[in-house]
């Protein structure tokens, strides 16, 4: 693993020879002022060093801190008990979805059996009407489709009937006319 001090590092080749995640070393870059250079960051030998000189101080101060932390009584209690716990359960991806939903200070409910039983048959429920809802929105629709023919239906049935009626009239009308030129002819109509 040799490092040239004056030599210059892309973020993969840096990642390498500190076993650093790429990510960490952008985040670094940019937290300290970092030039770009055709829009990525260049370490230099130097930055390098300093960050693993960093990364070993941080690891020793660390193992310090743990070592205290293990030395107070009230910590291995609890560590052992926590420990005690986990090894109990046996569903890594619990534990892992579990801790990580403390870690990231997330509401955890507890159900028993029957109140889980519950939840599935309220959810299933809900799902069921949520489909229900759907097909009556699709109802809905359809009888709209449908009151709007009866509609134009009634609307026409008027219109016809009106012509109808205008038609009646005139034919009345003619037919009182022909009745008066008739009786007129016949000389009833003194």
């Amino acid at each position: 693993m040799e490092i040239k001090e004056d030599g210059v590092y892309s973020i993969s080749e840096t990642a390498k020879k500190t076993s650093l995640t790429s990510r960490w070393l952008q985040r670094y870059a940019k937290q300290h002022y970092f030039e770009k250079v055709d829009n990525r960051y260049l370490f230099s030998g130097k930055d390098i060093k300093k960050i693993i000189l960093d990364r070993a101080n941080q690891t020793t101060m660390s193992r310090q801190n743990d070592i205290e932390r293990q030395s107070a009584p009230t910590y291995n209690n609890v560590s052992k008990e926590v420990i005690k716990l986990v090894s109990e359960i046996d569903n890594d991806d619990y534990i892992i979805a579990l801790l990580n939903a403390v870690k990231e200070d997330k509401h955890i409910e507890e159900f028993t059996i029957d109140e889980y039983t519950l939840l599935q048959e309220r959810l299933q429920s809900l799902n069921k009407l949520d489909r229900r809802i759907d097909e009556y929105k699709e109802e809905i629709k359809r009888m709209d489709e449908y009151v709007k023919d009866y509609r134009q239906n009634v609307e026409y049935f008027k219109k016809s009937l009106e012509r109808k009626a205008e038609e009646t009239e005139i034919l009345l009308k003619t037919i009182t006319q022909r009745n008066y030129i008739e009786a007129k002819e016949k000389g009833f109509d003194e």
